[in-house]
């Protein structure tokens, strides 16, 4: 049984401190680039669901040829998987790079805002002062912004593809 997700005030309060911080990335000098990717990484998911819909109506209509015995259609359908196989891989490859792109973008506009709110007022030098192993802070910083920036934009883009390729939207198409 799904229950609904409860969280305490702090994890609330952590939450709308990551978004303050990490939004400015979505309104500030950067929001056109971002966008654009965002809105460039929906038509490709959309474009690859019609791609994956013309196939399964090649799939159909090949095994149709296949089961008539029907050389001239079999050829016909050879010929037309070509275009569909390379645009179905062109979409991957330019939706793996989209991603790519929009998650690096990110992470380097939030590491940099990060990386100057540690640098300012001395914080770096009064590390030493807090008791604790405190390795490599700016390890931290970069692997805090990656994970804080790359798993946002993943799930984002699996919950859209998810959707769109739901059942009720690849509905067998029968002539």
């Amino acid at each position: 049984m799904l229950t609904r997700a409860r969280f305490n005030p702090a994890e609330t309060q952590l939450l709308l401190r990551f978004w303050r911080s990490a939004s400015g990335y979505w309104r500030g000098a950067s929001a056109l680039y971002a966008w654009l990717l965002v809105l460039t990484l929906i038509a490709n998911v959309i474009l690859q669901l019609l791609t994956q819909h013309r196939l399964n109506i090649w799939n159909r209509d090949f095994f149709d040829a296949v089961g008539q015995k029907d050389q001239s259609a079999l050829l016909h359908q050879t010929f037309r998987f070509a275009p569909l196989a390379t645009a179905s891989i062109a979409l991957a490859v330019y939706s793996v790079g989209a991603r790519m792109t929009l998650q690096r973008s990110w992470r380097a506009w939030l590491s940099n805002r990060l990386y100057d709110y540690w640098l300012e007022n001395d914080r770096h030098t009064r590390l030493r002062f807090i008791p604790g192993d405190h390795q490599a802070p700016e390890y931290r910083i970069a692997e805090d912004a990656r994970i804080a920036t790359d798993l946002p934009v993943d799930l984002t883009i699996g919950l859209l593809q998810s959707y769109s390729r739901s059942p009720r939207l690849l509905a067998y198409s029968g002539r």
